[in-house]
């Protein structure tokens, strides 16, 4: 995986909204089409705790941005989300983002 892009925290029972900016890294006129997340866990949840979920990855205007929500994950577990962007050209993009779950006391 590549160097990390973000690095978040959060609770388990949050659902929050995150964004991936590519203005940076596409031309004019290229746009994002795709993005694809991928989970890892970096240390092995307790048996039965939730999995860290990335869902409604959804394209901003002109593809140069991905808005995404996570939710869940296990209490102590740190995550990292390894998004894949497919741009109109063919190029693709990977940004790494680590979300460390903690209750908060």
């Amino acid at each position: 995986m590549s160097s990390l892009a973000a690095r978040f925290s959060q609770t388990p029972s949050e659902v929050k909204r995150y964004l991936l900016d590519y203005t940076l890294f596409v031309s004019p006129g290229e746009a994002v089409v795709s993005v694809a997340a991928e989970v890892t866990a970096l240390s092995t949840p307790p048996e039965g705790s939730p999995d860290l979920v990335v869902t409604n990855i959804a394209l901003g205007p002109g593809g140069l941005q991905a808005l995404y929500f996570i939710s869940g994950g296990a209490d102590g577990v740190s995550y990292e989300v390894d998004f894949k962007a497919t741009t109109s050209i063919g190029q693709v993009l990977e940004d790494v983002v680590q979300y460390d779950i903690a209750v908060k006391t």
